[in-house]
């Protein structure tokens, strides 16, 4: 289903369109499907003992991404994403999504 989504939004032809290819999206939630919640837990003992390492290689947190999202999204706005189409991966989502704020991003 996602690449479908994918498919059919790059059919809409924008001027630039940032795509987000995390890995299992992590942090707490209302409704939770008890397999994910197990990996997701698992995850977070991972990430305890390895200085965050581990849990970064298969899940990354939902505020992360969501920062990435907007940065990306902001980036794109001001031309500084080369290119019609970019997308990030899990090791992109993290950098972006903990990066320090720049000036024009507070």
């Amino acid at each position: 289903m996602k690449a479908e989504i994918e498919r059919d939004i790059l059919a809409l032809d924008f001027p630039h369109t940032v795509i987000l290819r995390p890995g299992l999206i992590g942090g707490r939630r209302e409704e939770s499907r008890p397999a994910e919640a197990v990996i997701r837990w698992i995850a977070d003992g991972l990430g305890a003992v390895s200085g965050g390492v581990l849990k970064d290689f298969w899940t990354q947190d939902a505020d992360v991404i969501g920062r990435a999202a907007v940065r990306a999204g902001l980036r794109a706005q001001r031309g500084e994403l080369p290119g019609k189409v970019t997308v990030l991966g899990q090791r992109d989502i993290l950098d972006l999504g903990r990066g320090e704020l720049t000036e024009e991003e507070r």
